[in-house]
C-alpha cells in the first residue's frame, strides 16, 4: 500500500531514514508549498531546510513516475565522474523512494526562481541570460553523441520520456475542449491549421519519426525551473541551477 505523505507524518518519515533528528520535531516548522506535486518545506532549529516532494496519486493510487527521471540524473552523474562539474548546476537530492514516489532535496535557500526575480526586480541582466546559455551549452556539449551515456538512459524501462516526441505527435490527433483553457490564442490558430491541412500533420509526423536524441536535455525549461543565486552578481560557480529534471 502506498504511503501518502502529509504534514503529520513527514517528520517521522525523515527520522526513520536518518534525514533528521527526532528531538528537533517540536522546534521545527513544516509548511506546504503550492506546486503540481505535494511539497512540504521543513525548517529545522539550526536553520537548515529540506524540501520533501511526493508525486500526486490518481484514484487507483498510482503516480506518473516522473521522479524516476529526476533520480536518474543523480545516478547518471555518479556513474560518470567525468561529468562531476555538472553537479553544481542541478538540485541536491538526499533521498529517493521509488515505491512511494517521494524525493527529499536540500532546500536551496540562497536561490530564487527566475520568474520571481524578473517579476519583482524588473531587471533583465544580460549576464544572467549569458550564464544560462553557457550552462545549457556545456550540458549539451559534454553529453553529445556519447553512446555510453545514451545506453545508460535507454536501459531504464520505466523512463516515461523515451517516446516523448512520438506520444506528443499522437496526442495532436485527438484534441479535446480542455485546450481552450490551457493554450494561448496563437496555439489555437495552430490547432485550427493542423486540423485543416493534412500536409501539416504529415510533416509533423515525419519530424516525430525522425527524432533521434543525441545529448542530455532538460525538456521543461521555463523560468520557474531556473534558480538564480540571491547574490548572483558575486557568485561565479553556481549562479544558476536547473531544477525539476522530471522530463529529461
Amino acid at each position: 500500500m502506498t504511503f501518502i505523505l502529509n504534514s503529520h507524518n513527514v517528520f517521522e518519515y525523515l527520522a526513520a531514514r536518518g534525514l533528521c533528528n527526532p528531538s528537533d520535531q517540536a522546534l521545527s516548522k513544516i509548511e506546504p508549498l503550492e506546486a503540481k506535486n505535494f511539497n512540504l518545506l521543513l525548517t529545522f532549529p539550526d536553520g537548515n531546510k529540506l524540501l520533501v516532494k511526493q508525486e500526486r496519486h490518481n484514484q487507483e493510487g498510482k503516480a506518473a513516475g516522473e521522479f524516476l527521471n529526476e533520480w536518474r540524473i543523480q545516478e547518471f552523474l555518479q556513474q560518470f565522474p567525468e561529468l562531476a562539474n555538472l553537479r553544481s548546476w542541478i538540485p541536491d537530492v538526499l533521498h529517493f523512494d521509488g515505491e512511494n514516489s517521494i524525493m527529499v532535496f536540500r532546500y536551496l535557500d540562497d536561490y530564487r526562481d527566475l520568474m520571481d526575480f524578473y517579476a519583482k526586480e524588473n531587471i533583465f541582466p544580460p549576464e544572467v541570460a549569458a550564464i544560462i546559455g553557457t550552462l545549457l551549452g556545456k550540458i549539451h556539449h559534454h553529453t553529445f553523441n556519447r553512446k555510453n551515456y545514451q545506453d545508460f538512459f535507454s536501459t531504464e524501462t520505466g523512463n516515461l520520456t523515451t517516446d516523448q516526441v512520438p506520444r506528443l505527435v499522437k496526442s495532436l490527433e485527438r484534441i479535446g475542449p480542455e485546450i481552450f483553457g490551457s493554450v494561448p490564442a496563437d496555439g489555437l490558430k495552430f490547432f485550427a491549421l493542423y486540423q485543416r491541412y493534412d500536409s501539416l500533420g504529415q510533416a509533423i509526423a515525419q519530424l516525430g519519426n525522425g527524432f533521434a536524441p543525441c545529448c542530455l536535455t532538460h525538456n521543461d525549461l521555463k523560468l520557474n525551473n531556473m534558480l538564480l543565486h540571491q547574490d548572483w552578481e558575486h557568485e561565479s560557480i553556481s549562479m544558476v541551477r536547473l531544477i525539476d529534471w522530471e522530463r529529461c
